[in-house]
Order: C-alpha cells, then structure tokens, then sequence
C-alpha cells in the first residue's frame, strides 16, 4: 500500500481550500459522512470514475476509519485547549493525519476496480458520486450541505490545476 500517491496529493491540495474545508467537515459532524470517502469520491470524477466500493472494502475502510482516525481525532479534541496540552494535541494532530493517509490509501488501493468513463461530465460525476458516498438515506440537510460543498469547489476550481 502506497502511502504517497495521487489521491492524497488530490486531497491535501483540494482540502486546502477554506470554503471546501468546512464544507467537507459540515458534511461530517452534520451528516456523518467521512471526509476521506467525501475526497476519494471528488477525486474519481476528476479521473472519470463512478464511485463504487463494494461492502467488503467499505466494511474494512469504515472500520479503520472508526478504531483508528476517529479514535485519534477524539484524543485530540478531547485535549484541545488543556492547559499544558499543546505539545500532545500537536502530536495527536499529526498522528490523525498519517492515519488518514492510510485511509486514503486504502482508497486509493480500490481505484483499478472502477473503469474509466469515456467523454464524462465531470461536474455531473463528481454529484453522482457525492450521492453514492451519502447513502440513499440522504436528508434535505445533507443535501443543502452538498450544494455548499459543490458550490466551494466551483469556487476553489479556479485556483485549482486538474488531477
């Protein structure tokens, strides 16, 4: 598993952006999506590829996401803000994003499971798979929250070079 690749260079890039930042984080503590599948679903629209994981490998990655990053991410808030903290909750930040690289790259991993499309829309793919990553259970909230993040890579497309 290759922990450098061009789906995180694609998510440290596109997350970067404030406006797709918060959007991306709304859509995780509002509608309990993963920010890691929210970027690897975005990304696959830029390379022309339906979002598609079968449950085996959204089992194994949505379990790493809960007993590892997640665990880590509470660590950190948990010590957010403590006095004499700093250095630890720096520490604990740092380690949750190296777990969430991994995440990536179990991503990433998937890729050559999902076939190039020809001639794709990719504005039209990138919602298709935004849909796909929130479920059929997706509420009106979860949808505005959708429209704010399409609505922020629009935005940050512009200052953004092509994956």
């Amino acid at each position: 598993m290759s922990l450098q690749n061009p789906l995180w260079d694609f998510a440290l890039k596109t997350y970067s952006e404030p406006d797709v930042e918060a959007a991306c984080l709304a859509l995780q503590d509002g509608c309990g999506l993963s920010v890691n599948a929210i970027l690897f679903a975005l990304w696959l629209a830029e390379q022309g590829r339906e979002y598609h994981v079968d449950a085996a490998a959204h089992e194994q990655i949505a379990q790493w996401q809960n007993k590892v990053t997640a665990s880590i991410r509470r660590a950190r808030l948990h010590v957010r803000g403590q006095r004499d903290m700093s250095g630890l909750y720096q520490t604990l930040k740092t380690v949750e994003l190296e777990a969430e690289q991994a995440e990536l790259a179990m991503f990433y991993q998937l890729t050559e499971q999902m076939p190039v499309i020809a001639d794709c829309d990719v504005a039209l793919l990138r919602y298709n798979n935004l849909l796909a990553v929130s479920g059929s259970e997706c509420s009106g909230v979860c949808r505005e929250q959708l429209e704010n993040l399409r609505q922020a890579l629009l935005k940050a497309q512009q200052k953004l070079e092509p994956f």
